[in-house]
């Protein structure tokens, strides 16, 4: 299950029309995702997602910048298991992110640190408006554990 994501959707997003992660919480809602949809551990509680970003032609070395800092932040918050960026080797404007997060409440605690840091979202979104506007393009895919 995979789905394209909205500014109003999941952590970043560009090209947006509504994220629904298995009806996420990344977005205004608050379902599904982060309410224990069996997304993570085998307990339901751990929340685990891949997400695809295409950065802004332009600005990538600033972008770079950024998420050296954002990445550090994330990383400092008790909830936070996992935040690991990736950078496609053939296209430097390419990115994987793989994170996880202890439960809903550590996730949403890391929308509240990022609104601290970096500023208000956009209506309907949890991510700071000016993390967004960075992006081109985002494809986010929840997982839950196979085994």
């Amino acid at each position: 299950m995979s789905q394209t994501l909205t500014r109003r959707g999941f952590v970043w997003g560009a090209t947006m029309a509504t994220a629904n992660l298995a009806g996420s919480a990344l977005g205004a809602s608050g379902g599904g995702l982060a309410q224990g949809s069996g997304v993570g551990t085998q307990d339901g509680t751990t929340l685990t997602a891949m997400t695809y970003i295409t950065v802004r032609e332009g600005v990538q070395q600033t972008t770079e910048d950024f998420l050296r800092d954002l990445i550090a932040a994330s990383r400092s918050e008790g909830g936070c298991l996992a935040y690991v960026f990736y950078q496609e080797v053939d296209n430097a404007r390419q990115f994987v992110v793989f994170e996880q997060w202890r439960d809903a409440a550590a996730l949403s605690a890391h929308f509240q640190h990022l609104q601290e840091l970096y500023g208000p979202p956009r209506q309907g979104a949890n991510v700071p408006a000016s993390i967004l506007e960075r992006f081109e393009s985002i494809r986010g895919v929840p997982y839950r554990v196979f085994v």
